[in-house]
């Protein structure tokens, strides 16, 4: 029984860590290069980070307020999607979070529209 449960339970993983595709029809080169990774990750082993990678990206479509953000914490949120970036196997994107000039600020503008 135990064996037979690990075996669904892999399964299961198998298709919500490795089988997610990003957005964009027109992208089939990108997600056939993070498949690649992801599978390459799955045979070494690495089922708990590609679980929890799937899952940080499940839930980071929630808002995050800016308002209350101070500098370090908006500088660690983007390493931390830079880094998230990079394991997906999209290391321009990853330089372009760490360089790129950022959102804009919120004004009442912008909250207008």
């Amino acid at each position: 029984h135990k064996r037979s449960r690990l075996a669904w339970l892999e399964l299961w993983l198998f298709s919500k860590t490795c089988l997610a595709t990003l957005p964009g029809g027109k992208k089939q080169n990108r997600n056939r290069n993070i498949l690649a990774n992801r599978l390459d990750r799955w045979q070494a082993g690495e089922r708990a980070s590609l679980w929890h990678e799937a899952y940080v990206a499940f839930h980071s479509t929630k808002t995050v307020s800016r308002k209350d953000s101070t500098a370090e914490q908006i500088q660690q949120r983007r390493e931390s999607q830079a880094t998230d970036l990079a394991r997906r196997g999209l290391p321009g994107q990853a330089v372009q979070c760490l360089a790129g000039p950022g959102l804009a600020p919120d004004t009442d503008t912008v909250e207008r529209d």
